[in-house]
């Protein structure tokens, strides 16, 4: 059994992956695009690729085991998992309004547009209806990505484009629970499109309504205890993965609907950024998995046969979303500069587009040459967006547009993050409850969920500081002030390099060596004694950097 998993091929797969994402890295392009070009090299089509060399034919080099085929469900169930884990519902309140009418407006816009082109382009009723759907998405990997490292997700452009990804991973789940209805009915009439849609509506509604039971009732207590044991807490969370997808399968629905609501369930609590952390690399090599997958289904017949429709639709993409974007957000009373900037990150066809087709292709609803279509023009808005968001402002000047130095409709809030609790820090906590606008406790201990709960406009996050994806989910980048109580040189070090020169960073070391070295490389105060610290704290905040150990 063990033998049989560990194939050559599964291994020439992992070994794939691995370089497809030191290239991804390289050159700037989204993970994806480059798991889906090593599936198509080890595969069918790169065979078919290496056999134009005179005298030199090859079979595929992988080809699919129902191993990596339930590793590729896998990566689809915590895919969805990991974006339930994301959406939190007080976010969603708060982002009603301009980013509801320009998300639902922009997806309709796109979706009759590609319909109509398909149809022009000699599809059918359905394949025409599953591409409009598959492109009426962008890509939340590859935006927030990218504007994570240019530092823009605090901008006015990159809130607006974040939120709208937010509306459109939650409408991805139910029309994906559709499309399996669908395929399950095995009839794509207009009758039975409302009666699948009435049949998930209601479905989901139940799952949906367990979710958010369970995140008030019984999520809190359960998740309180298991967080007492850190090795233990994925498996906790996975459990809970798990039973809800048994339930969802068992009420009727795909998987993904209940991976989906199970991280939503979670996401209600500040026990979620732990387990975010903790799904990531397991999210991360699963779908790895399934994208590869993905290349080595695909012949070079599939990838031919539509490849000049496949660069016509790219182009529409882009141009048409771009300027449906541009013209929406300008309707919302965005400035030219922030309407530029928002349309321009979400110039490309999603993760989902591809694994639309991939579930309408088990359905037998789409053709794999369809399935080709709908990749290629995947892998080419993403990679061509990619560059484009990158440099975006040089576009932007090239086209004679002005950058001012600060962005109009940027506000003058202020970010404070504070990592660790204790009594020290306690009475800073409540000062900088009333001088900052945004305030974030980030703490792994129990007690502390308990003790936040006394500050007012206080937000606590139940995470490790030490882990560099809880730093980049508190965007430290763009705080305004860094307090760390954790006596970590290393971890001191790397908050030293990720903070910007204005923020005021205050640290804590084990000794004066320590605290010397932290203020030679830029902290503006680094504490030795935490119980000293507690009554001078605030003083030096307010002094705003002094570079003097205590």
């Amino acid at each position: 059994m063990v033998e049989s998993f560990f194939t050559a091929g599964l291994t020439l797969l992992v070994i794939g992956a691995a370089l497809a994402a030191v290239l991804a890295k390289k050159f700037r392009q989204p993970s994806l695009v480059m798991y889906i070009l090593t599936g198509l090299f080890l595969g069918p089509a790169g065979a078919a690729l290496i056999s134009l060399v005179p005298e030199l034919s090859i079979d595929a080099l992988v080809s699919e085991t129902e191993y990596i085929t339930l590793m590729s469900e896998l990566g689809l169930a915590f895919l969805l998992f990991f974006i339930g884990l994301e959406i939190k519902i007080e976010d969603i309140k708060e982002v009603l309004g301009e980013t509801l009418t320009i998300s639902f407006t922009q997806m309709g816009l796109v979706a009759v547009a590609f319909f109509g082109l398909s149809i022009l382009a000699g599809f059918g009723t359905v394949e025409s209806v599953i591409i409009a759907l598959a492109f009426m998405y962008s890509s939340t990997a590859v935006v927030v990505k990218i504007l994570a490292d240019k530092g823009e997700v605090e901008t006015q452009a990159g809130k607006l484009d974040v939120s709208i990804l937010l509306f459109e991973d939650v409408t991805v789940v139910l029309v994906m629970a559709v499309l399996s209805s669908l395929a399950a009915a095995g009839s794509f009439s207009v009758a039975s499109i409302g009666l699948s849609a009435l049949k998930v509506g209601f479905f989901v509604a139940v799952i949906a309504g367990a979710a958010i039971g369970s995140s008030r009732y019984l999520l809190p207590k359960f998740l309180k205890y298991a967080s007492r044991d850190k090795h233990a807490f994925l498996i906790h969370g996975l459990a809970w993965l798990f039973l809800f997808t048994l339930i969802s399968k068992q009420l009727g629905l795909s998987l993904e609907v209940g991976a989906f609501f199970a991280g939503v369930s979670i996401a209600q609590l500040p026990y979620s950024e732990e387990l975010h952390e903790k799904v990531k690399p397991l999210t991360d090599f699963f779908l790895a998995v399934f994208f590869i997958s993905l290349g080595l289904s695909l012949t070079t017949g599939d990838l031919l046969k539509y490849i000049w429709v496949a660069i016509g639709f790219s182009a529409a993409v882009i141009v048409l979303k771009m300027l449906f974007y541009y013209i929406l957000t300008s309707w919302q009373g965005f400035d030219r500069y922030n309407s530029f900037k928002a349309a321009i990150n979400m110039t490309q066809t999603s993760t989902f587009s591809i694994v639309y087709a991939a579930v309408a292709l088990e359905s037998d609803l789409l053709g794999s040459a369809v399935v080709g279509l709908i990749t290629i023009v995947a892998l080419l808005t993403m990679g061509i967006s990619s560059y484009m968001i990158f440099y975006s402002d040089k576009i932007f000047k090239m086209l004679g547009g002005k950058i001012k130095d600060k962005e109009a409709g940027d506000t003058d809030e202020r970010k404070a993050v504070v990592a660790g609790f204790n009594e020290a820090v306690e009475p800073s906590i409540k000062y900088l409850s009333d001088e900052y606008d945004e305030v974030t406790l980030v703490d792994r201990s129990i007690k502390t969920s308990n003790e936040v709960e006394k500050f007012e406009d206080v937000e606590f996050e139940f995470s490790d500081f030490r882990n560099v994806e809880t730093r980049k989910n508190q965007n430290i980048g763009s705080a305004d002030l860094v307090l760390s109580m954790i006596e970590d040189m290393d971890l001191n070090r790397e908050i030293i390099e990720e903070t910007s020169e204005e923020c005021i960073t205050i640290l804590t070391a084990e000794d004066q060596n320590q605290g010397s070295e932290l203020t030679s490389k830029g902290a503006d105060h680094v504490f030795v004694d935490q119980e000293a610290a507690g009554d001078k704290i605030t003083g030096v905040i307010k002094q705003r950097g002094i570079s003097e150990n205590e």
